[in-house]
């Protein structure tokens, strides 16, 4: 269970105010000490991919652009994790700050007509790889689709590992595929 963090209602609505130029807050939580060690390397560097994970998953089967879409935007309002950014550059210590909605990043695009469909799509997937992510700005994660076939799919999703572990990603992808099905 997470402690909630205490913060006096100024600290409280400061936080709140500044992050509210990406919408109303949630909620505002402690980093854990695991995740104030991958911030501060996070920040410390100028490698743009440290601790950015990208996983690629390959799609066999049809798949409803609309309705996998559909299902991403419910797997970010049905986690917070997806809808947090982070605030380190005021008094007090770091902190994840939750938005109540979020339009996530989601792309689709149809490369099932082009021969060099495998080129372009590692040319994204190297594109993406060192498009760092603005932690201070959501989202802090992005997923692409690609067609390459009447059935074939290729999925990138990349995120922050500051926010997702592989345990949880393997959760959230289950309950993406189920609520795409659905």
């Amino acid at each position: 269970m997470t402690e909630r963090l205490h913060l006096s209602e100024v600290d409280r609505q400061s936080v709140a105010a500044r992050m509210a130029v990406h919408g109303p807050v949630e909620t505002i939580l402690p980093l854990t000490p695991l995740q104030q060690s991958m911030l501060f390397h996070t920040v410390a560097t100028d490698i743009p991919d440290l601790y950015a994970v990208q996983q690629r998953i390959e799609i066999d089967g049809p798949l409803d652009p609309a309705a996998f879409e559909a299902a991403w935007h419910l797997l970010t309002r049905r986690h917070q994790a997806l809808r947090t950014l982070f605030t380190w550059r005021h008094d007090g210590p770091p902190l994840q700050v939750v938005l109540e909605e979020l339009a996530p990043t989601y792309a689709y695009v149809d490369l099932s007509d082009r021969p060099d469909a495998a080129e372009q799509i590692e040319a994204r997937f190297e594109a993406d790889r060192r498009r760092p992510f603005e932690l201070e700005a959501p989202p802090v994660a992005r997923v692409d689709v690609f067609r390459t076939g009447p059935h074939t799919h290729t999925m990138l999703w990349s995120q922050h590992h500051l926010t997702i572990d592989g345990w949880s990603s393997s959760v959230m992808l289950e309950e993406l595929f189920e609520a795409h099905d659905a």
